[in-house]
């Protein structure tokens, strides 16, 4: 990969979650490559000093030069290097691709090195499909992810990653995450990837199966029991309706019997 002095340079701290861009400069060149990154202070997407160029966007308590840090995950970063958009600096050094890979293998929240590699492998897949990806960590998933520009547009997946060689999907877990998605107005995406390299190799070739959660229906074996009880519910509820419905009836059977002993007695 070739080195470019003009290109935005990101600052990497060893052992966090994220890089750092400080230049304004570099800041909007990388947001209009693709909405990447987010604020570092505030909890809106666009930089301050985009925002106080847009008259409805306007922030009065802030001045419009001022310029907040602003943080690329590790994926991004990863993403943007290998691309040639930008550079990222460590300690005053320059990383290579390979560097940094290593980098996010063991950066913070990152248990192992497949786990970032399965995490980047679907980030790289939707994003090659031309979707916005951001970490999903506030919404229970992986990622979340959206249309287009986050300002515009509400996040319409919630993106579980796992494995494919691994352990089965845990349905509980995609059932809790699939109630937190519908009260946030989002769909659950379910991504089995399945690595074709060692986790350690940089950027490692993987393949992807995406599936979204369009309804969900519980099933196991023991459906056939729980029909059971349900049928023995529901007579345990009605049988007291029936009983008191019978009586009613025996009572007014009674009496019609009554008159007509009556009227032909007369």
């Amino acid at each position: 990969m070739s080195v470019k002095d003009d290109l935005p340079t990101a600052m990497y701290v060893r052992g966090s979650c994220n890089t750092l861009l400080f230049k304004q400069a570099d800041i909007e060149a990388v947001y209009t490559l693709g909405c990447y990154g987010s604020s570092s202070c505030t909890n809106t997407l666009k930089p301050l000093f985009m925002r106080k160029n847009r008259k409805r966007f306007r922030d009065q308590d802030a001045e419009a030069s001022w310029v907040e840090p602003w943080k690329l995950s590790m994926m991004e970063s990863y993403y943007l290097l290998v691309r040639g958009e930008i550079n990222i600096v460590s300690d005053d050094k320059q990383l290579t691709a390979a560097e940094f890979w290593k980098e996010c293998s063991t950066s913070e929240g990152v248990s192992c090195a497949s786990d970032f590699a399965l995490l980047y492998a679907a980030f790289f897949s939707l994003r090659e499909q031309g979707w916005v990806v951001k970490m999903g960590r506030s919404y229970g998933g992986d990622l979340v992810v959206y249309q287009g520009d986050p300002d515009f547009f509400h996040s319409q997946f919630c993106v579980l990653v796992k494995d494919s060689k691994t352990t089965p999907w845990n349905w509980l877990s995609v059932s809790r995450e699939m109630r937190v998605s519908q009260q946030t107005a989002k769909e659950v995406m379910l991504c089995e990837v399945t690595l074709l390299e060692d986790a350690a190799v940089p950027g490692c070739k993987a393949t992807v199966d995406c599936a979204v959660m369009l309804r969900w229906m519980l099933q196991h074996e023991e459906l056939g029991k729980e029909r059971q009880v349900l049928g023995k519910l529901k007579k345990k509820l009605i049988a007291p309706v029936l009983k008191i419905k019978k009586q009613q009836e025996k009572q007014a059977k009674k009496q019609k019997e009554s008159t007509t002993e009556k009227s032909s007695v007369k």
